[in-house]
């Protein structure tokens, strides 16, 4: 598995390297911070979402997985500004009143948090 997320991560740097303006840069970094995500380098998945980010602002599920690298990373507070990002596009998109949207982030961050656990203790 690691093998595989190391040419993961080469080839979207290839791709970031040789062609930094095409279409899907902001994916390109997404998906490489995700590679750096499941390999536990949080720094490097934290700057790619970042830059995920800044290319797409409306790029919503990297807020909340930005904010898990923090939260893996003990840095609470920077965890809690991106989870309250993430609320925030769950009401945008949803509609929802905000006690909806949070329960929602709720049952998505319970889920992610125990399978981290899980993953850390196994």
């Amino acid at each position: 598995m690691r093998g595989e997320l190391d040419h993961a991560i080469s080839d979207f740097t290839t791709q970031i390297e040789t062609d930094p303006q095409h279409d899907g840069t902001d994916l390109t970094y997404y998906c490489r911070a995700l590679a750096r995500d499941e390999k536990l380098d949080y720094d490097g998945a934290i700057t790619d979402y970042s830059k995920a980010i800044e290319l797409n602002p409306e790029l919503s599920d990297a807020f909340y997985f930005r904010g898990l690298a923090h939260y893996n990373q003990n840095d609470f507070d920077d965890a809690i500004v991106d989870f309250d990002s993430t609320i925030e596009w769950i009401l945008k998109a949803s509609g929802l009143s905000t006690v909806a949207a949070t329960q929602i982030f709720a049952r998505m961050n319970l889920t992610n948090l125990s399978s981290i656990t899980t993953m850390r203790s196994g």
